[in-house]
């Protein structure tokens, strides 16, 4: 079996425990990270609701669509535009990202924008650093499990 194919196959299982995970446990999900009823906790809802549909829509696409679009899993690599610096990141769950900045939660500033993007897209993200614009050059998928 070609090594794409099992790539994407082992993508589709994990998108499709993401959607139990996010959608039908969301409300524990939200409790877990945002226990506080709040703007932030309204942000994230409508995030996970737009993220979950999406994923539901990709999931009945060719197995290049649904990897060409970030997702829970992506290995990101993108372009800064406003300095000469490329980095690498995989979108994860909050409990599985690392301080060492390659695992980065989706949850995170930047994790959470370029959730749903394309290759080619630049996203501009607000850090604690301050404003950053990114192009997303390359999606690849990588293996992640989605913490409970």
């Amino acid at each position: 079996m070609n090594r794409r194919k099992v790539s994407s196959d082992q993508f589709r299982d994990q998108l499709i425990h993401q959607l139990t995970t996010l959608g039908e446990e969301k409300k524990q999900f939200l409790d877990a990270y945002f226990p506080v009823y709040g703007q932030k906790r309204n942000e994230i809802n409508k995030l996970l609701t737009t993220y979950t549909l999406q994923v539901k829509k990709l999931l009945e696409l060719s197995d290049d669509q649904l990897l060409d679009t970030v997702l829970i899993g992506s290995r990101v690599r993108v372009a800064y535009l406003n300095k000469p610096t490329i980095d690498t990141f995989i979108i994860d769950h909050p409990r599985l990202s690392n301080l060492s900045g390659d695992r980065i939660s989706f949850l995170s500033p930047i994790g959470s924008q370029l959730l749903l993007s394309s290759p080619g897209d630049v996203v501009t993200v607000e850090t604690p650093t301050g404003v950053a614009r990114m192009r997303i050059l390359e999606i690849r998928f990588a293996s992640i499990r989605m913490a409970s």
